[in-house]
């Protein structure tokens, strides 16, 4: 497939989008899913997509969809699932192909051009409905519901310095280059390289951009070479003391800024075995070595046209 144009991934999103809420009408019941809100998730949703190949994120959070049933009944999720891709298939007919699943989203390609992750959600009125419910869940069910956290992250990233955005953007196409081969394994998601600049940035000083650019890069670095000590959260959403048992309590974590039970360290290195595209959603490997070993190449000094 042909590089991918940002500005027709969002003209896909707005049919998509559009498509989905001619079907919102009406209370729910077991054979309908209102979709109560949309969110542009990933890249797009951030301001720091850049060319090349990616996923563009859809998720939809829904008040028919029950969180403790969706975390305790496996078929609870391919229900919802099986939902949208009905609708879909009637509504845009022949448009999705390439299909597959995972635990929480529906995955396709759209009119040929476009991949398309399309995520379920329960509908929550704040962050802290969230975490709450996450305590009462186990470890391993909280994976699921690493979307719910999606329209906090869009407001997290939405208030973030234009430099910031176009440093991630920067690294995101280094990164695209130095992983181009679906091979080359423990590939860092998008999500994470978009934390990780952040935090980088926030450490960096200078007088102008080429001079923070440069320092963010060295800050970067460091963080990365000596990832086994990263220590990297916020407090914007959540207080750590409030959510002793969400939170992870041992180093190294780089706790995502909207969702205290995911710890990007682990979650933000894709798994080399699985999808050749590192999607954002989803168990992640852990093993930083080859991220280790390419950052040396990476120079945020560089505009992305030189990168792409």
């Amino acid at each position: 497939m042909a590089e991918q144009n940002i500005t027709e991934a969002k003209r896909i999103v707005d049919v998509l989008v559009r498509t989905l809420h001619e079907g919102d009408s009406g209370p729910s019941s077991g054979n309908t899913m209102v979709c109560n809100e949309i969110i542009k998730a990933g890249s797009l949703g951030h301001g720091t997509a850049v060319k090349g190949y990616y996923d563009v994120d859809l998720v939809i959070y829904s008040e028919s969809i029950n969180a403790f049933k969706l975390a305790g009944d496996t078929g609870s999720s391919d229900h919802w699932l099986d939902i949208l891709q009905r609708f879909l298939d009637r509504k845009q007919p022949g448009k999705l192909s390439e299909r597959n699943r995972t635990q929480i989203s529906l995955q396709f390609r759209f009119d040929g051009k476009i991949d398309v992750d399309m995520l379920v959600s329960p509908l929550w009125s704040c962050p802290g409905e969230l975490y709450n419910f996450l305590t009462k869940i186990s470890f391993e069910k909280r994976q699921m519901f690493s979307a719910s956290a999606s329209k906090w992250q869009v407001e997290f990233f939405s208030k973030q310095k234009n430099e910031v955005k176009e440093l991630i953007k920067r690294a995101k196409a280094w990164r695209n280059t130095k992983w181009a081969s679906k091979h080359t394994p423990g590939k860092p998601k998008s999500y994470l390289i978009s934390v990780l600049v952040l935090r980088a940035f926030e450490r960096a000083h200078g007088h102008n951009f080429k001079e923070l650019a440069r320092r963010t890069t060295d800050e970067l670095k460091g963080i990365v070479k000596n990832h086994q000590n990263a220590d990297i959260y916020w407090e914007e959403y959540y207080k750590v003391s409030t959510y002793p048992t969400l939170f992870p309590r041992d180093k190294p974590r780089i706790v995502d800024p909207a969702n205290p039970s995911n710890n990007l360290y682990r979650s933000g290195i894709a798994h080399s075995d699985k999808n050749k595209k590192a999607r954002d959603y989803g168990e992640g490997s852990g093993d930083w070595s080859t991220f280790a070993r390419f950052v040396d190449t990476l120079d945020l000094t560089k505009t992305v046209d030189e990168y792409c």
